[in-house]
Formats: C-alpha cells, sequence, structure tokens
C-alpha cells in the first residue's frame, strides 16, 4: 500500500477539533453543576453543540473529498456512463 503523509494542515485542524469538543464537554459538566439561572439554556446550546460540530466536521470533510479539484467532474461522468 502507497499511503500519503497527512498534511500538517489537515492535522492542526484535527487537533482544533478535538480541542473544541474537550472544550464542549468541560462547559457541559461546568454548565450542569452551576446554578446561574441561565445554566439550562447554556446547558442545551452546549449540548447541541456537542452533538452538531462533528457533524459539522464530518460533512465538511466528506464535501472536499468529493469536491476536490478534479473528482467531482470524474466522479459525476463516471456515474452517468
Amino acid at each position: 500500500m502507497n499511503q500519503k503523509p497527512t498534511p500538517t494542515c489537515r492535522r492542526l485542524l484535527a487537533l482544533a477539533a478535538a480541542i473544541i469538543l474537550a472544550g464542549l464537554y468541560i462547559l457541559t459538566l461546568l454548565f450542569a453543576v452551576t446554578g446561574n439561572e441561565n445554566t439550562m439554556g447554556m446547558l442545551m446550546a452546549s449540548l447541541f453543540a456537542s452533538i452538531a460540530v462533528p457533524i459539522f466536521i464530518y460533512v465538511f470533510q466528506l464535501a472536499s473529498k468529493v469536491f476536490r479539484k478534479g473528482n467531482f467532474h470524474k466522479n459525476h461522468h463516471k456515474d452517468q456512463s
């Protein structure tokens, strides 16, 4: 198998996504135990973001693979034949 090394940009984006998700989980825990009047709204927003962010990252990666230069046109014409 001939595998290409992972680009530095992709590694940095993966690290940033991991840090964001870890921060969201920590914030979710903090919002759950604090007694602020806005706690429930912040908790719901944090839980939503904990689900939406990974889905958004997955969709973005999938779209970048499909629309990478030349891939979309090759796959589109192959499906029509």
